[in-house]
């Protein structure tokens, strides 16, 4: 009796706590709050560090090219490249391996089990770390959290609040009666209890027990901020025996909240899906901001990143936690290209990703802009000035008046790389809407959207024919009122699509558009462009966006394929009602690009020092394609029925097999590929095993039309290794054709 009058008493103690929840802090605030921030250490630690790193970098950069195999890997095993490196390439993990292994060593200082290899995640700050949690546990709603009384500030809440349509409801450790009568009263209204937030601070032993006995009862996760424990602090990370604590932390005090890094640590299959829902949400760590907290914790702290941290034991979530993800496991399909880079090893030819070679960073130039940045420069970038974000939106509105794209700086939004512009189109289109795109199409569009049950359907969008079919199915599948997208990406094939698209085909896309506009139809157009300045041939390239008078094309871009993918800058063109959709919804959960990169590439722009790049990648890239596509002639001709796509620019070749071969290029891939299977005769006569990679076609549709394809990347490479992987390619084709 006792318990039941308790829990109604509760039951108006939510109405109190509703009422005061209310009066949450408004943007302009928490815009406020982000400029106070309370760095410890010097800009003049920071800049030296990144001078160190990029300095040495551009002394080796000379050595890369023109050197024998053994002589390229040795130097690049080096840690002072490997640091640079590290800042500006894109890996596609859960966080540089160095700082995470110093992240299990300092929570192991506090007596937390944190295993580097299994169980520890980098991330783009707190609230970008709950938008992960969220989307995994919340995603229906009615979700719930709990947190602790005296936490200092509920701003990190907002991903679960905004997005997800959470309750958030304080709790006092000290009457755990209430807490109990508060879930059991959740649940029973049909609410969806969740997490249990701690501060970190301030729990007895038996409070803490408590607490997570409450949680063992109805299955909850605690999430734990160790950021600021002390040694006399009882955390419940330090004593979960079922995987259920996702410990969190923040290095905000090192490049202030404007250069938001923060790190989870959680049972391996919960950190399995965090790094999945990392992958779709395009929230990942930026790597450049990495490598310098990494310096920063061995300087000031002393932990060093040559101290192995102890990974003789795993983290694994007890029964009922099992229970609980395998409700919201189903949702989650790693990426194919995430799970191919974690193949890379040893001496394998890389013709799998997508990314930069190391020897073409501009380390000089970068190190350059990094020393001749003033204190008021480097104070702007920590606290996260909004004055940054706004002159690099100029800065990219004239760069597009080059290309004939007019925009002012108000239609241009700045992203976490062009792969959050996918994630925001995902939640910008819904489970309502309607994406059509070709086949193939980009993996990462695949990936972005699908945690937001998007539907992508592929279609003919290059020939009038096609548009004549699309036309009609829009009329008679219900679609008024709907948003529709047409997804392109028609300069040199992101996905692997082969040559480029006509003008003409542009024109009657655009035409296609206004014409179902005019009929009532919700329908946009958004033009892809991460490759168009990796153009090889001579010709100037007419965008979409730039034939568009009405507004009916949503232009993404990048600067990972021209400058670095490890600073994650793309950005948005579009119409200020567009944008102002797509900033909303990145407002919900606070995410914001850091501020340091940002100013980086307006100033690298500014100089005129991208355009010179981009002529130096196009001159260096352009060697690599025709060694690829003299190798393919060489290796491949004589095979009946294989075909492959001219490099007219970007990254990308895209090999087709016949479909009635059946081959499997995933089990291919992984099972002989990349082991190193294959055996050819080198330009010196000996015989080699050669390990290999490549992206088979099965990634790039969702209904198995592209599976007979294979992605080739040519940038990674140097011009002798490539053709030695085309080589050991044909070899492995032939070994498994029909006869």
């Amino acid at each position: 009796m006792e318990r039941v009058i308790r829990r109604v008493a509760f039951v108006l103690l939510g109405f109190v706590l509703s009422f005061s929840l209310s009066f949450l802090p408004s943007a302009a605030t928490l815009s406020l709050r982000r400029a106070r921030t309370y760095q410890t250490v010097s800009y003049e630690t920071v800049r030296t560090t990144l001078v160190d790193i990029f300095q040495a970098a551009a002394t080796l950069q000379e050595a890369l090219r023109g050197v024998s195999d053994a002589e390229r890997k040795e130097i690049l095993s080096r840690p002072e490249i490997k640091r640079a490196i590290s800042a500006l390439q894109y890996g596609l993990s859960l966080g540089s391996t160095t700082l995470r292994n110093q992240v299990a060593l300092l929570a192991q200082s506090k007596g937390i089990r944190a295993n580097p290899e299994l169980n520890i995640g980098i991330f783009q700050g707190p609230m970008e770390t709950f938008d992960i949690l969220g989307n995994i546990f919340m995603y229906e709603g009615e979700g719930v959290v709990y947190y602790q009384k005296g936490t200092a500030s509920t701003d990190s809440f907002k991903p679960f609040r905004e997005r997800y349509g959470a309750k958030i409801l304080e709790f006092d450790p000290a009457d755990i009666d209430s807490l109990d009568s508060a879930v059991f009263l959740q649940s029973a209204a049909g609410k969806t209890p969740r997490f249990i937030y701690l501060n970190g601070k301030g729990l007895s032993e038996e409070q803490g027990r408590q607490i997570y006995k409450l949680a063992q009862i109805y299955n909850l996760l605690i999430i734990e901020d160790i950021t600021n424990s002390g040694s006399g602090d009882y955390l419940l990370s330090r004593n979960d025996s079922e995987g259920r604590v996702v410990a969190i932390g923040n290095f905000d005090h090192y490049l202030g909240e404007g250069n938001p890094l923060s790190y989870a640590i959680a049972g391996q299959e919960i950190m399995r899906l965090m790094e999945i829902a990392m992958g779709g949400l395009s929230l990942h760590p930026n790597a450049f901001i990495q490598p310098i907290v990494s310096q920063i914790l061995a300087e000031k702290m002393g932990i060093l990143p040559t101290t192995k941290a102890h990974t003789d034991f795993t983290i694994a979530e007890g029964e009922a936690v099992k229970v609980l993800l395998s409700e919201v496991d189903s949702r989650f399909k790693p990426s194919i290209i995430r799970e191919i880079l974690k193949w890379v090893s040893g001496n394998l030819i890389r013709m799998g990703g997508g990314v930069p070679a190391e020897e073409f960073f501009p380390y000089q130039e970068i190190t350059d802009i990094i020393e001749n940045l003033t204190p008021q420069e480097w104070q702007a970038a920590i606290n996260g000035s909004p004055e940054i974000n706004l002159r690099l939106r100029q800065v990219f509105a004239r760069w597009l008046e080059t290309k004939g794209i007019q925009a002012t700086a108000d239609e241009v939004l700045v992203t976490n790389g062009s792969q959050q512009a996918l994630d925001l189109l995902g939640r910008w289109v819904g489970e309502e809407g309607v994406i059509f795109a070709e086949s193939p199409t980009y993996v990462g569009l695949i990936t972005a959207v699908s945690p937001y049950r998007s539907n992508i359907q592929h279609r003919d969008l290059r020939t009038q024919e096609g548009l004549n079919k699309l036309e009609q199915e829009i009329e008679t599948s219900g679609l008024e009122g709907k948003r529709i997208v047409l997804y392109v990406t028609p300069n040199f094939g992101n996905p692997p699509a082969g040559n480029m698209w006509t003008l003409e085909e542009r024109r009657n896309l655009l035409e296609f558009a206004k014409k179902m506009r005019a009929k009532g139809y919700d329908l946009h157009i958004v033009e892809d462009d991460p490759y168009g300045e990796l153009n090889y041939t001579g010709k100037k390239i007419t965008d979409i966006k730039e034939l568009d008078t009405e507004g009916l094309v949503i232009y993404f871009a990048s600067n990972s394929k021209i400058f670095s993918p490890g600073m994650r800058v793309g950005y948005i063109v579009a119409d200020k009602w567009v944008l102002y959709d797509f900033a909303g919804l990145m407002d919900e959960v606070g995410s914001f690009v850091p501020a340091l990169p940002q100013l980086i590439i307006a100033k690298f722009i500014e100089s005129g020092q991208l355009d010179r790049h981009i002529q130096f990648l196009i001159q260096e890239y352009s060697k690599r394609a025709r060694a690829m596509e003299n190798a393919l002639e060489e290796y491949m001709s004589r095979v009946e029925g294989l075909s492959w796509t001219r490099a007219e620019g970007g990254l990308f070749i895209t090999l087709t097999v016949p479909t009635e071969w059946n081959l499997d290029l995933m089990g291919l891939l992984k099972e002989e590929a990349v082991k190193g299977t294959v055996e050819v005769t080198d330009a010196s006569g000996e015989k080699v095993s050669v390990a290999f990679n490549y992206v088979p076609g099965v990634a790039f549709s969702v209904d198995g039309t592209s599976n007979n394809k294979i992605r080739l990347c040519f940038s990674t490479e140097p011009e002798a290794r490539i053709k030695l992987g085309i080589q050991a390619l044909a070899e492995l084709i032939k070994r498994h054709m029909p006869q």
